[in-house]
């Protein structure tokens, strides 16, 4: 997965100047992460096992939010 890892981070950086590449970035980041968590869940794998997943999930929902989504 480090090809995926890496063209966000420089989708989020771009993002800076270019913030509809940022918003698109930021939608494939949280959709990455639902899915790392239901691959945990088809795994069976133990709660601790979610925590790096649901944490960015979290980190990238809020930044998506504070940043592309206009204010209310």
């Amino acid at each position: 997965m480090p090809p995926i890892k890496a063209a966000a981070g420089v989708g989020l950086l771009v993002g800076l100047w270019l913030p509809r590449l940022g918003l698109v970035t930021a939608g494939a980041l949280i959709a990455y992460f639902v899915i790392a968590l239901g691959a945990h869940v088809r795994a069976k794998d133990p709660p601790h096992k979610f925590v790096n997943a649901s944490v960015m999930l979290a980190l990238t929902a809020v930044v998506l939010g504070l940043t592309y989504l206009p204010a209310a």
